[in-house]
């Protein structure tokens, strides 16, 4: 079975689950020049894409493009920025902007959107593309915006994010910006010792050394540290990462 085929609409989720069927889909699609088969991938051309969803009407179009952007989404790693996912994450980044457009564009599936836009955002700054992971990043928190509120946690990650990318592109006065905000809704939702917190604390200390806030940056990685220890202990990941950060200031 075709992994996320139980969720798409009938009757492509049937077909796509029996195996008959969709060998006698595709074949019959071939014979028609309506897709191109390349080993265990198909593709169709932007014009017979264009034609197709010309052909829909409304409802039709938000019913399928909601379907899309799920199965984008389910299909599209979660530890984007993880290189070893870089391969897929390659292979989907069109579908994943093609199908975002249109949700927006049709109001549809605003979480499932967001979450795909967060997702490739971080792929691209990975990637050192900044400029379109900026974009992306941007598009994300404003959906979170309108869809949770704006002291969502969500807002936060996207907000978070947001900043990650600013900093890279040189802009610490934005990132800065980001990071407090992100900060302020982590400490209402959860208090000012949860592992949300300490990431958001962290990185205000690492755009603080930017900004050559030394002692700025000490008291934050400080504060960081102590919560990663308390809650997640000395030998994890986070924890030693804000140490790393921390012994980098007496350098």
């Amino acid at each position: 079975m075709i992994e996320g085929a139980a969720n798409l609409p009938e009757p492509l989720s049937s077909v796509l689950q029996d195996g008959i069927k969709l060998n006698d889909a595709v074949a019959a699609l071939r014979r028609y020049s309506l897709i191109n088969v390349t080993d265990d991938m198909f593709s169709v051309h932007r014009l017979v894409q264009a034609v197709t969803l010309d052909r829909l009407d409304e409802n039709e179009k938000k019913r399928w493009a909601e379907a899309a952007v799920k199965l984008v989404n389910k299909a599209f790693p979660f530890y984007s920025d993880d290189v070893t996912t870089w391969p897929a994450c390659s292979l989907l980044l069109a579908h994943a902007l093609t199908s975002t457009k249109l949700a927006e564009k049709l109001e549809v599936a605003p979480e499932t959107t967001g979450r795909l836009l967060n997702q490739a955002g971080i792929y691209l700054k990975g990637r050192a593309d900044l400029l379109d992971a900026k974009a992306l990043h941007e598009r994300a928190l404003a959906i979170g915006e309108k869809v949770y509120g704006p002291d969502h946690p969500q807002v936060a990650i996207y907000a978070n994010n947001l900043g990650l990318v600013l900093q890279s592109l040189g802009d610490l006065q934005g990132a800065k910006k980001h990071y407090e905000r992100a900060l302020a809704i982590d400490e209402k939702v959860y208090g000012p010792d949860h592992p949300d917190v300490a990431i958001d604390v962290n990185n205000l200390g690492f755009v603080l050394k930017s900004l050559d806030d030394l002692q700025g940056a000490k008291k934050h990685y400080e504060r960081a540290l102590k919560i990663f220890q308390k809650s997640l202990g000395d030998r994890h990941p986070n924890t030693k990462t804000v140490q790393n950060n921390l012994n980098s200031l007496e350098k």
